[in-house]
């Protein structure tokens, strides 16, 4: 596919502080908030004086949260925050004032991808994970069956009557053999998928445009409801090989994970952490063409996605997809995570080798 000219992006601004867990950044009108999930704190920051001040309180109320699993932009103005704890989405006013508050007790912090302007919410039914059957009314994946291809469908739910909506099917990565367990769920978390497998994913914008990238082939597809509006050319059938260094990467990094086997056989479901998983022996030839869990669509329409690259690679290439305009590409030092990009800056995090995350914005330069 032919490439436009790269985005260009300049001035960067660090925050002092780092961040335990970063689980969400947005603009909220001239604010920009900050959740970090590790601390269970959310911060409204200030990148001109590089200073940051917690808002809302810890607690179970109106307003409050226990858990700030996920932030999500409602509107330019509005922010929805999904306390991973409580099954709460809470709609922050733009004075960050408590609007309104739903419960939805099937979210997951990895499965829930947002609310459009109407109150609805767009998640990711993986019931075979749970080993339990779903309410009356909701859709069972093929995660369960015994294809090859294990296809879940994105709904969206109305949260006053809890009818849900089938938008379409994703892939999930092939099932691990080796592994019967699940864990919290977060990007690249160690679970039950294969290590690199194939695998789709999906975001939306806050007027309930979903798009989603397809790993075969790579490119990006729009629905608005059930139907499919536009669809992208492939963007590369280049495939990056999985080497020895690649799996030793992987592994050092999620051996430390804690594996939490769920037992669902009876109601309440029974957790236990165990804390030495096994190491994969199932490894695909290739990578999946992108990284999982990490898609940001901007404010102006542009679906931000992370090729996936090799554990020696030196840079990080995002690949923007924009209905209209085709594929642009971002260049960025190794390690950089976008995390989000309203409609004059980019926010990207860097983890050091504390652990921390670090935050810094860069302006969008003009084509």
């Amino acid at each position: 596919m032919a490439q436009s000219l790269p985005i260009r992006l300049a001035d960067p601004i660090e925050l002092p502080q780092g961040f335990t867990r970063l689980s969400g950044v947005i603009e909220l009108g001239d604010r920009v908030i900050v959740a970090d999930r590790g601390e269970s704190t959310l911060w409204k920051v200030d990148f001109a004086t590089g200073t940051g001040k917690r808002v809302l309180r810890q607690g179970e109320g109106p307003g409050e949260y226990r858990d700030p699993g996920r932030l999500f932009q409602s509107s330019r103005d509005t922010a929805v925050l999904f306390d991973a704890v409580l099954k709460r989405f809470t709609v922050l006013g733009p004075d960050l004032r408590y609007v309104r508050s739903r419960v939805f007790g099937r979210a997951a912090s990895a499965r829930v991808r947002g609310l459009d302007h109407e109150g609805h919410l767009f998640y990711e039914e993986t019931t075979a994970d749970f080993q339990r059957p779903p309410p009356a009314g909701f859709l069972r994946g093929a995660r369960g069956g015994e294809s090859p291809i294990a296809l879940v469908p994105v709904l969206r739910v109305n949260l006053e009557t809890l009818a849900p909506d089938t938008i379409c099917f994703v892939r999930l990565p092939p099932r691990r053999t080796d592994q019967r367990s699940m864990v919290a769920e977060t990007p690249g978390a160690f679970g039950l998928g294969v290590p690199f497998g194939e695998q789709d994913d999906w975001t939306l914008d806050p007027a309930g445009l979903v798009a989603v990238v397809r790993a075969t082939p790579y490119r990006v597809e729009w629905y608005r409801g059930a139907e499919r509006v536009d669809i992208s050319p492939v963007i590369t059938d280049l495939r990056v090989a999985v080497t020895e260094a690649d799996k030793e990467a992987w592994w050092d990094r999620m051996r430390q994970d804690s594996i939490i086997l769920l037992d669902c056989r009876r109601e309440p479901c029974v957790a236990t952490a165990v804390h030495r998983p096994v190491r994969p022996t199932e490894w695909p030839r290739t990578k999946n063409p992108f990284e999982p869990g990490l898609l940001v669509l901007s404010a102006t329409g542009g679906l931000w996605i992370s090729r996936a690259g090799s554990a020696a690679d030196t840079r990080t290439v995002y690949d923007v997809v924009t209905r209209g305009v085709g594929v642009q590409q971002v260049v960025l030092p190794p390690g950089r995570r976008v995390e989000h990009v309203g409609e004059r800056f980019a926010y990207v995090s860097y983890e050091d080798e504390d652990g921390l995350r670090h935050l810094v914005r860069y302006r969008l330069l003009d084509p």
